[in-house]
């Protein structure tokens, strides 16, 4: 069962996992006695599939059950680096950053003085912290530890493998960060051609790495290119992993900003309320709820409406200083664009 898990999830089969361990037949609550290593390992696999379809307070729940199991396995410190890893991007998930990265320091400390050789397992939290440091725009520190990861997983992987994409993707997503477009574009692509050379369309990941492209043709001035892209991401998002799904909220998402560029307020408009509606429903409280309370804020600017606008737009500053405090890079930003609908509406003071 462990091993079918495992399966499952490098091929995105989130659902079947959680249907494959949540059987009465194969509870793993009668196997903890007998076999402690074994029910930490499908403790985690099924956290992991609640994660990916959203149910974060069940993730959260069995990632703890992980982690009062570590002491009786057979190898209890890399055992806690995993329970500790899966609880990090639970957090991370839910906007709890500080906390994210306590946890990943620490399960990044445990993996690294366990084993001196550099392995997948090192990879894995190399990637889950790198990004985290990318998402609280510590770019320098994600940029070492996301490198770090992509060589370990060429060494150990090669080219072609999909680890090894994700690796490859997740810089890409990096370097879409702080400009550097070719760089982002060339990693975006190589990404893709691996996860569809092997799983074809099948795969969630192929729809997230479609999204962050279109995002990048949108940014260097491709908007035919950019829209194919987005709706075929929208399309792939909703279809392998759900209509409330975080991917297919950011596919909509980068669509939208994409249609308002081009004068479609409407769908742009229809798209960010679908979007907004889930990231309250699924994220309550978070940076990216607070990005697109922002996005929508701008759009209502575009057609005149300013003080709805206004109204959104001090929502969603309020919201990211709750989150993230006032040294984030995108405070900046929508602290900006709170101050460009104060003087439309001629509040210079303000």
């Amino acid at each position: 069962l462990a091993t079918l898990g495992d399966v499952y999830l490098s091929l995105g089969l989130y659902q079947e996992v959680t249907s494959l361990l949540n059987n009465p037949l194969t509870q793993i609550k009668g196997i903890v006695e007998s076999d402690p290593t074994t029910a930490h390992h499908l403790l985690l696999n099924l956290a992991s599939a609640h994660y990916y379809v959203n149910h974060f307070q069940e993730a959260a729940r069995l990632a703890d059950q992980a982690e009062s199991l570590a002491p009786t396995v057979t190898n209890p410190d890399l055992a806690l680096a995993q329970a500790l890893h899966m609880q990090v991007i639970i957090k991370w998930k839910q906007g709890a950053f500080p906390a994210a990265n306590s946890l990943y320091e620490r399960a990044l400390a445990l993996k690294r003085h366990i084993s001196v050789e550099q392995n997948e397992d090192l990879a894995r939290t190399l990637s889950g912290l790198g990004v985290l440091l990318s998402d609280m725009g510590e770019y320098d520190r994600a940029e070492v530890l996301l490198n770090e990861c992509l060589s370990i997983r060429r060494r150990i992987f090669q080219d072609g493998h999909p680890d090894t994409a994700e690796a490859l993707f997740n810089l890409g997503l990096l370097h879409h960060h702080r400009g550097k477009y070719a760089e982002a574009h060339a990693a975006y692509i190589e990404a893709l051609a691996t996860y569809r050379h092997i799983f074809g369309n099948k795969h969630p990941r192929v729809g997230s790495i479609l999204t962050s492209l279109g995002a990048l043709e949108h940014a260097e001035g491709k908007p035919k290119e950019a829209e194919t892209h987005l709706r075929e991401a929208v399309v792939l998002c909703r279809r392998t992993l759900g209509e409330e799904s975080q991917a297919a909220a950011t596919a909509m998402s980068n669509l939208a900003a994409l249609l308002r560029d081009q004068g479609q307020h409407t769908e742009a408009e229809d798209l960010y309320r679908k979007v907004l509606a889930i990231d309250e429903r699924v994220l309550g409280e978070h940076p990216r709820t607070a990005n697109t309370l922002s996005n929508l804020g701008s759009l209502l600017r575009d057609t005149g409406r300013y003080e709805e606008g206004l109204e959104v737009k001090r929502r969603a500053v309020e919201m990211l200083r709750r989150k993230v405090g006032n040294t984030h890079p995108d405070l900046g930003n929508k602290l900006n664009g709170l101050a460009v609908i104060l003087k439309d509406l001629g509040r210079i003071d303000e």
